[in-house]
């Protein structure tokens, strides 16, 4: 029986997030064993931020729960008037943060 691994080398594309993250014992070694199998399957190495990150993606696409939820948020949203939706947007987006010493 021959099975294919769920990341393949079309599924990876640059990272906007950087994140750090501690693994260790079980986990860690399925990391290593999971990088070990896709190198045999598609010939080539892959980087373990980019396998993390593939990971995740894929656990949160099959979370079906999170999937309904984030359908209704979604949904709701674009059934707000354009006017908040604009001043929802307006909010949401990050501050710069300099304090007067970056400045000196």
């Amino acid at each position: 029986m021959s099975t294919t691994l769920a990341i393949t080398p079309d599924a990876l594309v640059d990272a906007h997030l950087a994140v750090k993250v501690e693994l260790t014992g079980q986990l860690a070694r399925d990391l290593e064993l999971y990088a070990e199998l896709y190198r045999e399957e598609h010939g080539t190495e892959i980087k373990q931020e980019h396998l993390v990150r593939e990971l995740v993606r894929l656990g949160i696409a099959s979370d079906r729960a999170f999937q309904k939820r984030k359908k209704k948020r979604t949904d709701a949203a674009d059934r707000k008037p354009a006017r908040q939706r604009q001043a929802a947007s307006t909010a949401s987006q990050p501050i710069s943060a300099t304090s007067q010493s970056d400045a000196a």
